[in-house]
């Protein structure tokens, strides 16, 4: 990225790549919104229709998350981290996090 992008940018940018991804309707896609991991063994009496969580993802969606957003911010996400993401606001910040520290180097 030519200069580093505003929070506001970096919000938005990863709330697109996740709705396209994941087909998500804008208006359901919030920072508190959660991801279920249902290669995780937690789908099983999960609410299917509760509107905080969403989308339904696997591992490998989330390496394809972690790829787009490598790509799109010109960063790189260790596993570790991914792995410990429950919610959009979470990808949100460990962008953030990973932008500066691309920036400050």
């Amino acid at each position: 990225m030519a200069a580093d992008p505003s929070a506001h940018e970096i919000e938005q940018k990863v709330k697109a790549i996740i709705r396209e991804m994941f087909t998500i309707e804008p208006e359901r896609l919030k920072a508190e919104t959660e991801f279920v991991h249902c290669d995780r063994g937690m789908v099983e009496g999960f609410p299917a229709d509760s509107s905080l969580h969403w989308p339904w993802v696997t591992e490998e969606d989330m390496a394809e998350l972690a790829m787009r957003l490598e790509e799109a911010f010109e960063i790189t996400i260790p596993t570790r981290e991914l792995d410990a993401v429950r919610t959009v606001g979470d990808v949100i910040e460990l962008v953030k996090r990973h932008v500066q520290r691309a920036g400050a180097s």
